[in-house]
């Protein structure tokens, strides 16, 4: 189990614990499959991540992004910033902006996909 986002979290996805309001008060248990209706209660609650089972807390959010982006989609979106940052491929604050700029594109193309899903 690991935490993912909410805004990463799909319909089907199963609860790996169950998820509390700050009052304590159960919204939703473990073990549950997820529906449309389930993920707009818990961001009208405010809730911004879940534990998800079958992700792991180091990997759960690239997990979870891996299966709503194709493996095409990630190399080239990779490709791209390679290109624009070939001149500075060792500077240590280009790896840095380039992790930061590859979580916003894969962020972006999620959510686009979430619209024209949804």
């Amino acid at each position: 189990m690991g935490l993912v986002e909410l805004s990463l979290v799909n319909p089907g996805m199963v609860l790996a614990k169950s998820v509390y309001s700050h009052s304590g008060v159960i919204l939703l248990k473990d073990g549950r499959t997820l529906g449309e209706k389930d993920l707009l209660l818990l961001e009208a609650w405010g809730v911004t991540e879940v534990d998800i089972q079958g992700t792991d807390g180091t990997q759960g959010k690239e997990q979870v992004l891996s299966e709503i982006l194709s493996e095409e989609e990630l190399s080239a979106l990779d490709a791209k910033l390679d290109k624009k940052f070939s001149k500075q491929q060792e500077n240590e604050v280009i790896i840095e902006l380039k992790k930061v700029i590859r979580k916003i594109k894969i962020e972006e193309i999620v959510e686009r996909k979430k619209q024209k899903n949804g």
